[in-house]
């Protein structure tokens, strides 16, 4: 019989799942998940994981459109549906960066302390930005990331019963998703989803609805954001991302 410490391990690492398996779905696609997608795992894993975020609750939407998804014939095409939707030049109206759509950003100086207010948390828990890297810290796909990175945390403490760590890490989540992630991505995600289908559409909803269902677990009440069309910053083409070696216990999600 599974303590509430363990129910509470066991969403944590569910949550944990969750975001990474949407970080893979909004960054450039890879091998790796063109495998998850052409497998069907994409759609049996948030599935699955749902089952412990809302044992009670619908299913999001978005899944049911995942699993009767045609998976595309080759990672190419893939690769190539996703740069059709997502332009990656960061002045575009589909632009996935935080710094070019919130709080008025379009002012150089305010986009640049965005982005070090975001590396700022990144390097709180010992996270640095690889100059070698292909992103930046503000892409959502990089976001959601080290949001998968906390909830890993959330789920190391609760299993070692590091009461201070747990409210720590948890603060910290409630933080990342007031300031940054949770003021901006709903806006962006409703936007590409009127011109999303298939894949990318069922990504959209899913990544939607778990948003709006972290918000409510963790009672997070995002910033109020104005939006603005974007403007290119210095050094934006100076590729960034976020790397690190965190503890991940995936491997006790049961």
């Amino acid at each position: 019989m599974k303590t509430s410490s363990d129910k509470e391990m066991t969403l944590a690492l569910a949550r944990a799942s969750v975001y990474k398996l949407l970080s893979q779905a909004l960054l450039y696609p890879d091998a790796e998940f063109y495998e998850l997608v052409a497998s069907g795992q994409l759609a049996a894993e948030l599935e699955a994981c749902w089952e412990h975020i809302q044992p009670k609750g619908k299913l999001p939407a978005g899944v049911h459109i995942l699993r009767q998804h045609q998976p595309p014939d080759s990672l190419e095409t893939l690769q190539e549906e996703y740069v059709g939707l997502f332009s990656h030049t960061v002045k575009s109206t589909n632009s996935p960066y935080e710094a070019m759509l919130g709080r008025g950003q379009a002012h150089v100086f305010q986009q640049t302390q965005c982005l070090a207010d975001i590396a700022g948390f990144y390097r709180a828990f010992g996270l640095e930005i690889a100059l070698d890297a292909n992103e930046r810290p503000d892409h959502i796909g990089i976001e959601l990331e080290f949001m998968h990175f906390l909830a890993c945390q959330e789920a190391h403490a609760l299993k070692e019963d590091g009461l201070e760590e747990v409210t720590l890490v948890r603060q910290a989540q409630r933080d990342f998703l007031t300031e940054h992630l949770a003021c901006w991505a709903p806006y962006f995600l409703k936007h590409i989803e009127e011109e999303s289908v298939g894949l990318n559409l069922g990504v959209v909803q899913v990544t939607q609805d778990f948003l709006q269902d972290e918000c409510s677990r963790l009672k997070v009440e995002p910033a109020q954001m104005g939006f603005d069309d974007p403007v290119a910053i210095p050094g934006d083409d100076v590729p960034l991302c976020m790397s690190g070696s965190p503890h991940n216990p995936e491997e006790d999600f049961s």
